[in-house]
């Protein structure tokens, strides 16, 4: 399969080529998004907010790009760590909001990480 880019601005919703484009029919077309926040950044803050919020055996791996309404979140499995194992899980997911930086739904996300804790 080749990939060809081409630029484009999303305008009410909707994808404006920044060039004429005269697709076939049924073509198969990726749109990529690029963030104020790279999944790198975002991996430390996730990872920071556990250390500093839930718990010291806790890390973020495993990151996508995920898009929630409108806005775009970068989504991490949580994993239990500890010197004597491997990483276990993934037990929960957090989620880092692309633009403004902050933890989605901080409370439930502990919440929920608290309790698969009290359970397995």
């Amino acid at each position: 399969m080749s990939v060809t880019t081409y630029a484009g601005t999303v305008r009410n919703g909707k994808v404006e080529s920044s060039i004429p484009l005269d697709l076939v029919e049924g073509s198969e077309v990726y749109i990529v998004v690029p963030t104020t926040m790279t999944k790198r950044v975002a991996k430390r803050k996730a990872n920071g907010w556990l250390i500093g919020y839930v718990g010291n055996l806790l890390m973020a791996d495993q990151g996508v790009l995920v898009q929630t309404g409108k806005e775009w979140m970068w989504r991490f499995a949580v994993y239990s760590t500890s010197l004597t194992h491997q990483p276990m899980g993934p037990i929960g997911f957090i989620e880092i909001n692309t633009a403004t930086g902050s933890i989605v739904n901080a409370e439930q996300t502990k919440l929920s990480l608290y309790r698969y804790a009290q359970t397995h």
